[in-house]
């Protein structure tokens, strides 16, 4: 494998740092886009990408707006910048288009987990001809009340008293500290249990200083904002019919209340959208970062099974 990175900026003057991983001998047979989660970032996923590259993809992950690299130009880290989510996925397809225009005519699929798998049914949502498939990892199709409902109004609030910039734990708060009360007191001294059973993968979170940030107030309030509107029923129907989707999963993920909050989205999309193809995949005690899990080999060899499948199957080419 062979890796390399580069800045693309995007229409409001943000550089989206994105690194590239393309396999060492051979042209690819297909390309990944990889979108992180929330509070980490595009190199954490070197490790999927290696394994996807000996299979013969080429992978692409951008840091998203608040992340990893681009925090530098998109005001710091928890801060998303001028033009909020919605910049976040449009900046997902200015990458695809430069993917396109590397590769042109290969499949492109994206991999997406848990924040990034939100902004990807954002994306399949407005552009999922590009794609050739779509794998979404801990995700969810919903959120409680307290992300949806209280979130906005107390998000309004800290933005009003405290202004958009500042950085709060309010997040943490209502959401993470309740995923990860479980596993207190926390072998590691950590927040970061609840994403998976291998020590040394949550300490890699804990030692690494792009992951585990405070959010700003506008970027809750805006995240918040952006769940409310999701899973509307006129968004979802817009996703193309023949877009084939894996749906990814531990049994254990806090974040979608052990799978409670994600096998709605398949039966919505498979029952009530009609979309053709839509995989389920359940890992029995595996919490939510499954590609940083203690079974994450088993994980990498499905993605891969799966993508090869798609890739005979004669997936939709780029644009």
């Amino acid at each position: 494998m062979t890796a390399s990175s580069f800045m693309l900026r995007d229409a409001e003057g943000v550089d989206v740092f994105v690194r590239r991983w393309e396999p060492e001998s051979g042209g690819p047979k297909a390309v990944v886009h990889i979108a992180h989660g929330v509070g980490e970032h595009s190199g954490r996923y070197a490790w999927t990408a290696e394994r996807l590259c000996a299979a013969g993809f080429a992978c692409y992950g951008d840091d998203h707006r608040g992340h990893g690299r681009t925090a530098e130009t998109s005001g710091g880290l928890g801060r998303l910048g001028k033009g909020g989510w919605d910049a976040c996925v449009r900046d997902l397809a200015l990458v695809s288009d430069r993917i396109n225009a590397d590769h042109p005519g290969l499949p492109l699929f994206l991999l997406a987990h848990s924040w990034g798998s939100h902004l990807a049914q954002d994306y399949i949502q407005r552009w999922g001809s590009r794609l050739a498939g779509v794998i979404l990892t801990g995700s969810t199709g919903t959120m409680p009340f307290i992300v949806t409902g209280i979130g906005p109004v107390f998000g309004r609030l800290m933005v009003l008293l405290r202004g958009p910039d500042t950085t709060s734990d309010l997040a943490d708060k209502l959401v993470f500290d309740g995923y990860n009360r479980p596993y207190e007191p926390s072998p590691t001294n950590s927040k970061a249990d609840w994403t998976s059973r291998d020590p040394a993968e949550i300490q890699a979170i804990v030692d690494d200083p792009y992951c585990n940030f405070p959010q700003s107030t506008s970027m809750s309030l805006e995240m918040a904002l952006a769940y409310r509107r999701l899973w509307r029923a006129e968004r979802e129907a817009a996703i193309p019919k023949d877009l084939p989707i894996l749906l990814m999963s531990g049994s254990e993920d806090a974040a979608n209340a052990h799978l409670a909050d994600l096998k709605p989205l398949a039966a919505r999309y498979r029952d009530r959208y009609g979309i053709k193809d839509v995989t389920e995949k359940y890992y029995e005690g595996a919490r939510h970062c499954i590609l940083h899990e203690t079974n994450k080999e088993e994980v990498a060899a499905d993605c891969v099974a799966w993508l090869n499948a798609h890739v005979r199957q004669g997936g939709r080419q780029g644009p």
